[in-house]
């Protein structure tokens, strides 16, 4: 069984403060999370924990990804086959059918559709108390701010977790649209790619994100992975970075990607 983790809470270091704080015009909107590093909104600091300690069951569907490798469009699918293609039922709201467990920190400048329209308390409460069975779950969190019980070694039940993964080039592209949309994010495509490729980008580290997948071979021995439900489904190649990346940039990405994936036998094309 996993360790239960001590979450801390910190400010980020000046530079990555102000860019963070000017880029989405908000004070000290962003705190890091350890373990991880991760940088996430300052309201996660009043759901981490909740889940952190939630029961996770055995006939639960999660659905986890960085943000923008195709999770929605994963998770519509997803839903829809565990559902008899109930395409009525998938008119509904998505985060109602399957919410973003950590929404509620996200969510919180006048955005939140589905908290007016029909959720009452956190994205976690509805999570835990309201969604129907089997649960259908989305989180962008890493693998060290998950639910403790999402992966056990104890021969307690498990339930299925599905890993979306996407190329980093189209993956900033439809992240920096992302926050520009949602979050009314201030600054240039080459400034959100920076802080991107130094681990500073909301949700980040990127590559301890996808790579913490290797956590589960080297604790659970070698053939867990061929046991376990949890799979990539999907490695998007939609090329759209070539319209906004330089040949500077893009040799950057690519002298990037390759340090980190070097041994992994992990590739993006």
């Amino acid at each position: 069984m996993r360790t239960k983790p001590v979450l801390t809470f910190s400010k980020l270091d000046e530079e990555t403060g102000e860019m963070l704080d000017r880029m989405f015009e908000k004070k000290d909107c962003m705190v890091e999370i350890n373990p991880g590093r991760v940088i996430l909104p300052a309201d996660y600091m009043s759901i981490g924990q909740d889940i952190l300690d939630m029961e996770v069951l055995e006939d639960d569907v999660w659905m986890c990804s960085y943000p923008r490798t195709g999770s929605t469009w994963a998770q519509e699918m997803v839903w829809l086959i565990g559902h008899d293609l109930d395409y009525e039922g998938a008119k509904s709201l998505q985060q109602i059918r399957c919410p973003l467990v950590e929404l509620s920190c996200i969510m919180v400048d006048g955005h939140a559709q589905w908290h007016e329209e029909s959720v009452r308390g956190t994205s976690v409460d509805l999570v835990k108390h309201r969604l129907a069975h089997p649960r259908y779950i989305r989180s962008h969190l890493p693998w060290d701010l998950l639910p403790l019980d999402i992966q056990r070694d104890d021969g307690s039940a498990k339930p299925k977790v599905i890993y979306t993964s996407r190329n980093p080039k189209d993956m900033v592209v439809s992240y920096y649209h992302y926050c520009i949309l949602v979050h009314g994010l201030k600054g240039t495509f080459e400034e959100f790619c920076d802080i991107f490729m130094r681990d500073r980008a909301p949700f980040g580290p990127v590559w301890n994100h996808i790579l913490e997948l290797r956590y589960l071979e080297k604790s659970f021995g070698r053939n867990y992975l061929e046991q376990t439900d949890l799979r990539f489904i999907r490695k998007g190649e939609i090329g759209d970075w070539k319209n906004y990346m330089s040949d500077d940039l893009s040799r950057r990405f690519d002298d990037w990607a390759e340090r980190h994936l070097k041994g992994t036998e992990l590739s993006f094309e």
